[in-house]
């Protein structure tokens, strides 16, 4: 069964520490990253997944390595699946 409370998604924890440091102009932070507008949006929105090439731009900006972010990601992605399978059962 999986744990009681949703991690956090990677996208929620980097809006937090990005809007701290940067303010919350999203193409100035995009720019810092180094993806798109959109891209960016749709992640700190919790609306799709870090990934690899993202990681390393957060890992750059915010001094977090690449493979925590990533971490990060799988560790909210697997709850999602194991919360699914878990209704379903």
């Amino acid at each position: 069964m999986p744990a009681r409370r949703c991690p956090l998604h990677p996208g929620q924890v980097a809006r937090d520490m990005l809007s701290r440091k940067y303010g919350a102009n999203i193409s100035r932070l995009a720019a810092l990253v180094g993806v798109s507008r959109s891209m960016l949006w749709r992640v700190l929105n919790c609306r799709a997944a870090v990934k690899a090439g993202l990681a390393i731009g957060l890992a750059k900006v915010l001094h977090l390595r690449a493979e925590t972010w990533l971490r990060m990601q799988a560790t909210y992605d697997l709850w999602c699946v194991r919360c699914r399978s878990a209704v379903g059962s």
